[in-house]
């Protein structure tokens, strides 16, 4: 019986102890590619209902390591390297329903299985249109070795903080950057969860008012900026992090742009003064 033969030891163990440590290393593609590799060198020679109780026997261990569900997102992306060139890909629920009730081979079908139960967050990482489109096939692959929120946000800040030490316009375009990459990677709801979790720990650093000042020197330069101008962006923008900042610029603009008699306006002047003076105080 090849890889599975009865002088191996817990031969279904085994593989699902050495795919969970590949995983645990950020390596999902070798990972799925050795799940796939050594299951068909298997099925080779057994029948269907010995195939069968194989996959059955592998998806329950890998299911009780939690890398499951991080092999179908792999699945899904091999699949889609099936789809002729220059035709669209995507998956509807149905789609994978199908496939799941329909296909003779276990690992198609148990596959497809664990995507239809994670379709619901796959198809919704773009566009919400009722389907996994080749954007969202490869978001969901990548956010299966991604950090959790809150390990995300500990990062993050530690880096802003970084940053600011030295330049608030790069802490600034850090902190938009990496924020931005990662909602592509989930959902609407996600999103909001994991903007919270990082503005909970901006606030706690008190690194807000540098990044404050990074937004305007790395947004408007050398240009004087009014306090109609950030209400009108902290009203109006739809990204949470310039809504906060120019909400806060908003509100301490008495303590920023009333140094020079130009009082409805800060400069680029006042603002490095700003700057320097929460420098001073850290």
């Amino acid at each position: 019986m090849g890889h599975f033969d009865k002088i191996t030891p817990n031969p279904i163990d085994d593989l699902a102890k050495k795919v969970s440590e590949q995983i645990s290393k950020g390596q999902l593609d070798s990972a799925y590619s050795m799940v796939k590799t050594e299951l068909h060198a298997e099925f080779a020679t057994m029948p269907l209902a010995e195939k069968q109780e194989t996959w059955a026997a592998l998806s329950k261990k890998l299911e009780e390591n939690g890398t499951l569900p991080k092999l179908a997102a792999a699945w899904l992306s091999d699949l889609s390297t099936e789809f002729p060139k220059g035709t669209e890909v995507s998956f509807t629920k149905s789609q994978l329903d199908s496939i799941a009730k329909n296909a003779k081979d276990p690992f198609y079908s148990g596959f497809a299985a664990e995507m239809s139960k994670q379709f619901d967050v796959a198809s919704r990482l773009d566009k919400v249109d009722g389907k996994i489109d080749a954007n969202e096939i490869a978001a969901f692959k990548d956010r299966q070795t991604q950090a959790s929120s809150d390990k995300f946000a500990d990062n993050i800040v530690k880096n802003v903080e970084k940053y600011a030490a030295t330049s608030p316009a790069e802490a600034y375009s850090y902190l938009s950057s990496v924020v931005y990459d990662r909602t592509k990677r989930e959902t609407p709801e996600e999103e909001v969860a994991t903007w919270k979790t990082i503005d909970e720990k901006l606030n706690a650093k008190g690194l807000v008012p540098k990044l404050a000042m990074g937004f305007l020197e790395s947004t408007f330069h050398d240009q004087p900026v009014t306090s109609t101008q950030m209400s009108g962006i902290e009203k109006g923008s739809s990204n949470p992090l310039t809504k906060e900042l120019a909400g806060f610029i908003v509100k301490e603009f008495p303590k920023i742009g009333t140094v020079d008699y130009k009082l409805d306006e800060i400069s680029a002047a006042e603002r490095k003064l700003y700057t320097q003076k929460i420098s001073d105080k850290h």
